[in-house]
């Protein structure tokens, strides 16, 4: 079954934007979602980030009215352009710690992330969140190491090989 509510939802529409506003910019903790698709050759699908300018991976905030899943639907979908069902997705990791910060122009986050692998799905379309994503592209693990500056991504790409390896769920903590 299908499950996701927010397409394509601009920031100003978004629960962390309200908030924001009545908060200003004092750290939230928030609740995130991050997707590997992984098509048949072992590769990820990887976003070029305009806001952050580098490549990395699929994700976001989870939304009022999210589940986990929907989240990480609404993400793969908007970001990825990947249609996929809640069955398709897979934990592999969760990342926390007192080390994950996130700076925006209007404050910073302390997100909580839980980390999905998706290996099929129904369609591969464009993405829909042109705000936030200039382009995508599949890569290999090697290659999305070389492209990425993102600290984190670099977290989740070594918690993906190593849940790939063994199955175990991996729970990182950034110090």
């Amino acid at each position: 079954m299908l499950v996701w509510y927010n397409l394509a939802m601009s920031y100003k529409d978004s629960f962390i934007y309200s908030l924001r506003q009545k908060v200003g910019d004092m750290r939230l903790i928030t609740a995130t979602v991050g997707v590997f698709p992984i098509n048949a050759e072992g590769k990820i699908k990887m976003v070029y980030a305009k806001q952050f300018g580098y490549w990395t991976g699929i994700g976001g905030h989870v939304e009022l009215g999210d589940s986990w899943q929907s989240a990480a639907l609404n993400e793969l979908y908007e970001e990825g352009g990947i249609i996929a069902d809640a069955d398709d997705l897979e934990i592999f990791a969760t990342l926390s710690g007192p080390g994950r910060i996130y700076h925006y122009t209007d404050g910073t986050t302390q997100p909580f992330t839980l980390c999905f692998l998706c290996r099929r799905w129904k369609e591969e379309l464009l993405p829909t969140d042109v705000e936030e994503v200039d382009k995508t592209e599949w890569c290999d693990f090697e290659e999305a190491r070389k492209r990425t500056t993102d600290k984190r991504m670099l977290l989740a790409l070594d918690a993906c090989e190593e849940y790939l390896k063994t199955g175990k769920v991996q729970m990182i903590i950034e110090e």
